[in-house]
């Protein structure tokens, strides 16, 4: 009897410690749960509770400090030629002339033709975890589906406007599952090919759907998800809201700023224009190994449903009238409309679309091939000169915008900047020459370096003759500035 006991003891006790101890894991594994999940979590939120203090920002800086010309004048048409007057008999017949030396032939275009692209596709939405303690946010994202799987508790009220909430904010944040969010917005990142500024963008769509809209709440969701991907971001409050204030790795106009020893802040939100907010409370630093400063440097479009529109172009040169179809995509119209006002090396270096480059440089190769490169450049000139309406961006959006070559051939109107890019774009692509711009007080032109001879405006810089090439200055040729500008100084871009 007492072996037999002893038996069944030593068969329940185990199981007895081994169900306890799996209990107290349990506990203990919520318990942790409940605790920072990253060491540098309780670090920051310590520093948080007692690092703010009052800053004052800067106005944001505006893209030019003259007004650009309201109206662009024709150029002077080119004076006829007069024959020469006849000249007098000779009394003694001449010795026979020397042959001509032949003149070197100018070089000539041979434009390869332009395949069509095929249309890109989006790739599927990513598999969600199969986690049913999770809430799903749907976005839409510039026409695509965008799905996430989300932690409950992500969802968190701001409990006061000050450092103690928002501080209070960030831990309970840090004791979420937010990992696997992570994870999901690396994957969209990679889905929708998205630089900088679109991963901006997508974070504050879903940082505002999971908190239905609440805007402090958004703000502060979506520092604590940039932070998190490493980029170099904060947040400062005043007694209405909460800004996100990001580094940058260039400069960025009509934007407030604050300094950091040697960073720079912008305040940053959806229009790109947030061009004054007065003093805020913030604090220096940032959170830990976030060191990622935005870029808004576009090596390639995002990937968005290629839904393609047309619009005729026409315009006139050497006695011929053309018309182009230029064709481009208005979903990549409605994601640049916001687009922070970058330096212009951003925009000159800009992935143009697929749908906007096959039909455009399709249709203006033809008309260069057998050109010379000056009369090629002529050509190109009078395109951008004349097949566009001219407006200040003053006079169209009432705020300064420089355009990608997507959004000229949107617009009704452009100005000087948005035809600078454009003409760069196609003379580099179909002419193969080097393009710089020229920044005056009040407008932005080109200049090109064409091989041999030319005549009227040149320079040299760093070694290499440029022509002068305006493509505003209304059917002006290569060589000629426009005449308010030919005596200003002027800073020269490189792409």
């Amino acid at each position: 009897m007492r072996a037999a006991v002893f038996l069944l003891a030593c068969v329940l006790l185990p199981a007895q410690l081994h169900a306890e101890s799996f209990e107290e894991y349990k506990r203990r594994i919520s318990s942790d749960f409940q605790e920072y999940k990253d060491a540098r979590d309780k670090e920051f939120v310590d520093f948080l509770k007692k690092q703010w203090s009052e800053f004052q920002g800067f106005k944001g800086i505006p893209r030019y400090q003259k007004p650009k010309p309201r109206t662009i004048p024709p150029a002077p048409p080119k004076p006829a030629v007069k024959a020469p007057p006849a000249a007098p008999a000779p009394a003694k017949p001449l010795p026979p002339a020397a042959p001509p030396t032949p003149a070197k032939e100018p070089p000539r275009i041979v434009a390869e033709p332009v395949k069509p692209l095929p249309p890109m596709v989006v790739p599927p939405q990513p598999k969600l975890p199969l986690d049913p303690s999770k809430k799903i946010a749907e976005i839409e994202y510039f026409g695509v589906t965008a799905r996430f799987a989300y932690d409950p508790k992500t969802r968190q009220p701001l409990s006061a406007l000050n450092q103690d909430g928002i501080s209070r904010y960030w831990s309970e944040l840090s004791k979420t599952d937010y990992d696997p969010l992570l994870a999901q917005l690396r994957e969209q990142q990679k889905r929708l090919k998205l630089n900088d500024w679109g991963t901006f963008l997508l974070i504050d769509k879903l940082s505002h759907q999971i908190n239905d809209g609440q805007e402090r709440e958004s703000v502060l969701l979506s520092w604590f998800l940039l932070a998190k991907l490493g980029y170099d971001c904060k947040v400062g409050y005043n007694d209405q809201r909460v800004y996100l204030m990001v580094a940058v790795s260039h400069m960025v106009y009509q934007t407030a700023f604050f300094k950091d020893e040697h960073k720079t802040y912008y305040c940053l939100d959806t229009t790109g224009r947030l061009s004054d907010v007065g003093k805020l409370y913030s604090f220096k630093g940032s959170y830990p190994d976030a060191n990622h400063q935005l870029s808004f440097a576009i090596p390639e479009n995002p990937l968005l449903p290629a839904t393609v529109k047309k619009r005729t172009l026409s315009f006139s040169y050497d006695g011929h009238t053309y018309n182009i179809e230029a064709e481009y995509e208005p979903a990549l119209v409605a994601y640049y409309a916001h687009y922070p006002q970058s330096d212009y090396p951003v925009y000159f270096t800009a992935q143009v679309s697929d749908a906007a480059t096959s039909a455009l440089l399709a249709q203006l190769a033809p008309l260069l091939r057998g050109r010379s490169e000056q009369d090629a450049t002529n050509l190109l000139l009078r395109f951008v000169q004349t097949a566009f309406r001219y407006q200040t961006d003053d006079q169209q959006f009432n705020y300064e915008k420089v355009m990608l070559p997507e959004e000229t051939l949107y617009y009704p109107y452009s100005d000087c900047e948005d035809r600078a890019i454009l003409f760069a774009y196609l003379v580099r692509n179909l002419l193969n020459l080097r393009v710089v711009a020229l920044l005056y007080p009040g407008h932005l032109a080109t200049a090109v370096a064409l091989p041999g001879k030319t005549e009227g405006d040149m320079f040299s810089y760093k070694g290499t003759v440029y022509t002068v090439a305006d493509p505003t200055y209304i059917n002006a040729n290569i060589g000629m500035a426009m005449p308010q500008f030919r005596n200003s100084q002027y800073k020269v871009i490189e792409m």
